[in-house]
């Protein structure tokens, strides 16, 4: 999978197993979501800095550690300037 439109900078990334959602974590302490080609990307900012993210298998969900010790949980469909916590 060839990832250039996916930003520069991302320091953690994980895949949903069917391959339809790539999620990764950048230093500005963003989440950036994106299809499984790296094209139709989209990011927003993180209540904390990010220290790790996974995908759940159907790409529905991201869940995100942050430094503050809180897990949470994304719906990968959200509109970025209105993102959705699921938990």
């Amino acid at each position: 999978t060839a990832l250039s439109d996916f930003p520069k900078g991302v320091t953690a990334l994980a895949a949903s197993t069917d391959g339809t959602v790539l999620a990764g974590l950048d230093s500005e302490q963003r989440l950036i979501l994106s299809d499984g080609s790296g094209k139709g990307v989209r990011s927003w900012k993180l209540p904390s800095l990010p220290l790790g993210v996974a995908v759940q298998p159907n790409g529905k969900t991201v869940a995100q550690i942050g430094r503050d010790g809180y897990v949470r949980v994304w719906d990968t469909a959200a509109d970025p300037a209105k993102p959705v916590e699921k938990w």
